[in-house]
C-alpha cells in the first residue's frame, strides 16, 4: 500500500505535460517540458525592486538555455532581460 510521492509542488506547477512531444535541440523528443510561455510571464520586467529585477535576469537566462525554445519566445525572454536591465540602470541613476 505504498503511495507513488507525487513531485514537490514547485516542481509539479512548472513541469507541464504538453499536448504533442516536444522537440528538443538535440533532436530527441521528449514529453516533459517546462511551461514555458507560463515562466516567460512571471517573469518580474515590470518590478521597481532591484534585487527582483537582478533575480529575474537570472532566471530569464535559465529559460533562453532551455533547448525547445522557439524563435518567438527567444525574442520575448531577450527583450524583457533588456527591460529588466534598463530598470535597473534607471534606478541607480535616480539613486546618484
Amino acid at each position: 500500500m505504498n503511495k507513488k510521492s507525487k513531485p514537490a509542488p514547485h516542481k509539479r506547477r512548472s513541469m507541464v505535460k504538453p499536448k504533442k512531444p516536444v522537440k528538443m535541440s538535440n533532436g530527441r523528443l521528449t514529453n516533459y517540458a517546462y511551461d514555458t510561455k507560463a515562466m516567460i510571464e512571471a517573469l518580474p520586467s515590470d518590478s521597481k525592486n532591484p534585487a527582483q529585477l537582478k533575480r529575474g535576469i537570472v532566471k530569464a537566462e535559465k529559460i533562453l538555455t532551455l533547448s525547445y525554445l522557439n524563435k518567438t519566445e527567444t525574442k520575448k525572454v531577450e527583450g524583457k532581460i533588456r527591460k529588466m536591465e534598463k530598470a535597473i540602470k534607471g534606478n541607480e541613476k535616480k539613486k546618484s
